[in-house]
């Protein structure tokens, strides 16, 4: 007897061995206590096949309703795992080593599927050959319906993580999009209280140049109603022209009032292309040579050249008129205006200059800004709108250009308007 505690043989191993062989009852209360079946397999004949009643038991049937044969396995067997057992059977027979180990389904007698783990191992005579094989079965269905249940609980959990991940994608987006709508919606609440300030402003304004004109015009209009049979000629003459003069004044404001809203309204057409900057300047000083001669201001054309700008013709002419108009007006006889046209690889900046009066440095911040200040009154007397810079602004903005002042009170001012240059120039 041979004793020890681990490996090799031990005598109540070898008892055992020997019980078993003696005692039938022993072996089976082992195959009835730790598997759910036996199978012993003839390789000679590869016909009969000993089933244990455990075995047929599993799948339904008592002892007696199934033939101890290989006939039945076979022909309950999954067809793709029958493939699997045959392969590894093949492969356990060539080598040894090789397990014989696989988890297959059967049909069970009322016909739903139970799942086995079917283990073997050959038996071989002194030659080698195999000759029996013996395995067990053990019901591993449970087993699989709670891992089918996990994987479909697994499954639905990763569609619900999925669908909690597209829905904060979705709140994250619905967000994003309320932060914008939120900061455009303060963004237009600040614009249109800009706009509204903007809008008293220029109400006040218009208000105030409106009244200018119309005071000699209801004056003198009274005057020439009332006394006009009795008054000498070169009085009559003289209220005429005051007249002429506060209506020239009233359809300036009015010009510059349909302007203005064009802009605002986006209803002004721009139809840019390339601007002989050197026409267009000589037409406005053409424009203006009586005005200037009548008040002793000389207008000189520095340089122009070739000089070509990427602009609307008749936008970029109305801000040209503006600012040679509000030259003359602010300027005493004997001062002079030089315009000038300088151009470069990335434009052309036009400047129109003075010797007048000069602007206040308190004026210049907000010289093109709406209401920003009360229309100033020329040096020969003359009124204004106090919008026509405005116009120039918003214009130059339109043409994708600049406009930018230089004063000195005194001594006399110079806007410069920046320009594209003509496209191919």
């Amino acid at each position: 007897m041979t004793g020890g505690n681990t490996g090799g043989t031990h005598w109540l191993k070898d008892e055992l061995y020997e019980r078993v062989r003696t005692d039938p009852a022993i072996f089976d209360f082992l195959q009835n206590g730790s598997l759910d079946g036996l199978w012993y397999w003839d390789l000679e004949g590869m016909h009969e096949e000993w089933l244990s009643p455990r075995f047929k038991e599993v799948f339904g049937y008592a002892d007696h309703e199934m033939d101890n044969t290989v006939d039945w396995w076979q022909s309950n067997i999954h067809p793709d795992d029958l493939k699997v057992a045959l392969n590894n059977f093949e492969k356990h027979k060539a080598d040894p080593t090789h397990p014989f180990d696989q988890v297959v389904r059967y049909r069970h007698r009322d016909g739903h599927t139970v799942w086995i783990r079917c283990r073997g191992m050959m038996i071989r005579d002194e030659a080698g050959r195999p000759v029996r094989m013996i395995g067990a079965h053990t019901d591993v269905t449970a087993l699989k319906e709670t891992e089918r249940a996990l994987n479909e609980r697994a499954e639905e959990m990763e569609a619900q993580i999925t669908e909690l991940r597209d829905q904060e994608q979705r709140l994250e987006s619905q967000a994003r999009e309320l932060v914008a709508l939120a900061e455009s919606l303060e963004e237009n609440r600040t614009r249109l209280e800009a706009l509204n300030v903007q809008k008293d402003k220029f109400f006040s304004v218009v208000a105030h140049d409106l009244r200018s004109p119309f005071t000699p015009l209801l004056g003198f209009s009274e005057i020439l109603a009332t006394q006009g049979g009795s008054l000498p000629p070169d009085r009559v003459v003289e209220y005429g022209a005051l007249l002429h003069r506060a209506a020239t004044e009233v359809h300036k404001l009015l010009e510059d009032l349909l302007s203005w809203s064009r802009i605002q309204l986006d209803r002004i057409e721009i139809n840019p292309d390339a601007v002989d900057i050197g026409t267009l300047v000589a037409t406005n000083i053409e424009r203006y040579r009586y005005a200037a001669q009548a008040k002793g201001v000389s207008i000189e054309v520095e340089q122009t050249g070739m000089a070509r700008a990427w602009a609307d013709v008749s936008m970029l002419d109305t801000v040209l008129r503006n600012l040679i108009s509000n030259a003359i007006k602010f300027t005493h006889p004997g001062d002079s205006i030089t315009i000038r046209a300088d151009m470069a690889a990335d434009g052309v900046t036009l400047s129109v200059s003075d010797t007048g009066v000069g602007i206040a440095p308190d004026h210049l911040a907000g010289l093109f800004d709406v209401g920003a200040r009360a229309s100033l009154i020329g040096t020969g007397g003359e009124t204004g709108t106090a919008m026509g810079l405005l116009i120039c602004k918003e214009m130059m903005d339109r043409l994708e250009g600049s406009i930018d002042v230089e004063s000195v009170q005194g001594e006399g001012t110079t806007f410069r308007l920046g320009l594209p240059p003509a496209t191919g120039d």
